[in-house]
């Protein structure tokens, strides 16, 4: 088996690649999926979702910004009064889209 990179033209002509030309290619097309690995990365890590939040709710970069929040829910107490509890299923919290109230609210911590 040869070691010998030849380019092909579209009329069939044939044409000898250095050695080096091809390393050279190689360390960039190395470097370039390198850079594209951690970019992809970047991307799955904002759509993770907390684990207080349960697996339930999916993955998604394409989400965008949320918040975490832990749902409420008004239970009887006694004859006239009533309680504000916990409702989240099975005691987990929530996500909801942050709008521009909530980063802003952010920015301004």
């Amino acid at each position: 088996m040869s070691k010998h990179v030849m380019i092909v033209a579209p009329d069939g002509a044939t044409e000898p690649v250095e050695t080096s030309k091809v390393q050279h290619y190689l360390a960039r097309r190395s470097r370039w999926q390198a850079e594209e690995d951690t970019r992809i990365e970047e991307i799955k890590a904002r759509g993770k979702v907390p684990d207080l939040c349960g697996p339930e709710i999916p993955e998604a970069p394409a989400r965008g910004a949320f918040r975490v929040f832990e749902p409420q829910g008004l239970y009887p107490d006694g004859a006239e009064g009533w309680v504000s509890k916990p409702s989240g299923y099975r005691g987990r919290k929530a996500i909801e889209h942050a709008d521009a109230f909530d980063q802003m609210e952010a920015q301004a911590r």
